[in-house]
């Protein structure tokens, strides 16, 4: 069988215990972790049994062109036996593309060179509500063989096998090896008609118990070897029937799949669209709402004041000075206080001084004079 596939920087699906021989990636005359009884996790991510390799029991395949070829496994028995049921543990993880194999044919073969043309063939129904891991069993209808033939078809990107168990017993008889298929007989070319016709000439000398001697098992030949034309063209027309068949059946099982990654991908495509759709609007709105905002700050700032007069104060007038002194009363006029008004008062009695036109008198208690 191929050797498995590698899927991204993390997980391999490699047989790593095959024991056999390894040619370009090509498995053969070993066994390995297809019959070591151990199953795999429906997710292949995982390492249960701390190996340090993630989807160890996993062997799997990939299929990136769609080419449609299958995967072969062949399988050789220590003796010829009778095959009732062969039971394939497979994944269904569908949402990481992976699936049960479509179909399966199955060849037999007792010497191993030639497989029999009547195969089983089983197709497996799509599953998409479970993606469990499963054992997906395949009846063998009691086929008699030593070797075994299994050919997977694709129903997803990738196929991934874990374990693969018969159910057989010994068969008895003796059994010989298939004889390779009758091929179509070469037209005659000139040569050996001329060499018919001559010895046709000589054969009629001859006496006419030894002619029909002759021409008795020249037409025991003759129809031997008709029958033999007749059969094998009888047996290509039914391969050629059941290849047929079978591309009629595979043929809208393959439209089928290309529609449904078709849609798988237009889906994709459109709810990348619908979000970047939802970004665009999120940003247009942020940007709306700054600059609304910036604006009503430009206006609050850019507003006049109400009126435009101007009251200029001169700081020299607020100290107004009375004969070198500051006055206590009050500024803008105010009349002054009682004690500035005695405070003048005695100063014009003292002094005997008179301001304007008014006259101050002091009064002094009279006393008699000597």
């Amino acid at each position: 069988m191929p050797q498995g596939n590698k899927r991204g920087v993390e997980v391999d699906f490699y047989d790593y215990t095959y024991d056999g021989g390894r040619e370009n990636d090509y498995l053969s005359n070993g066994l390995g972790q297809l019959t070591d009884g151990a199953l795999g996790e429906t997710n292949f991510r995982l390492d249960p049994k701390k190996t340090g390799i993630k989807g160890y029991e996993w062997v799997g395949w990939k299929d990136d062109t769609l080419s449609k070829i299958p995967i072969s496994i062949i399988f050789k028995f220590d003796s010829v036996r009778n095959f009732s049921q062969v039971d394939i543990h497979t994944n269904n993880h569908f949402t990481r593309d992976v699936r049960v194999f479509r179909s399966a044919e199955i060849f037999y073969s007792i010497g191993g060179k030639y497989y029999l043309p009547h195969t089983t063939k089983i197709n497996y129904e799509r599953d998409d509500t479970i993606e469990d891991a499963r054992f997906v069993p395949l009846r063998m209808q009691n086929k008699i063989g030593r070797y075994v033939k299994i050919d997977l078809y694709f129903q997803a990107r990738w196929i991934m096998i874990s374990e693969v168990s018969f159910n057989s017993t010994e068969a008895v008889g003796n059994f010989s090896e298939e004889e390779p298929p009758p091929t179509t007989p070469q037209p005659p070319t000139t040569t050996t008609m001329k060499k018919n016709a001559h010895f046709d000439s000589f054969d009629r000398i001859n006496s006419n118990s030894q002619s029909e001697k002759l021409d008795g098992d020249g037409d025991t030949e003759t129809l031997s070897a008709q029958e033999e034309d007749e059969e094998g063209a009888k047996t290509k027309l039914e391969e050629g029937a059941s290849k047929k068949s079978n591309n009629s059946n595979d043929a809208p099982t393959l439209e089928q799949e290309k529609k449904e990654y078709d849609d798988e991908y237009i889906s994709i495509i459109i709810g990348a669209l619908a979000a970047l759709i939802f970004l665009l609007l999120c940003v247009i709105l942020i940007f709306f709402c700054r600059h609304k905002h910036r604006k009503n700050n430009n206006n609050r700032r850019g507003h006049k004041p109400v009126t435009t007069s101007h009251v200029a104060i001169n700081l020299n007038d607020l100290r107004a000075s009375t004969n070198g002194k500051l006055s206590n009363g009050n500024m803008y006029n105010s009349i002054a206080t009682e004690e500035a008004d005695s405070d003048h008062d005695g100063v014009g009695c003292c002094n005997g001084s008179s301001r304007g036109s008014e006259k101050f008198a002091c009064k002094y208690p009279i006393t008699p004079t000597h």
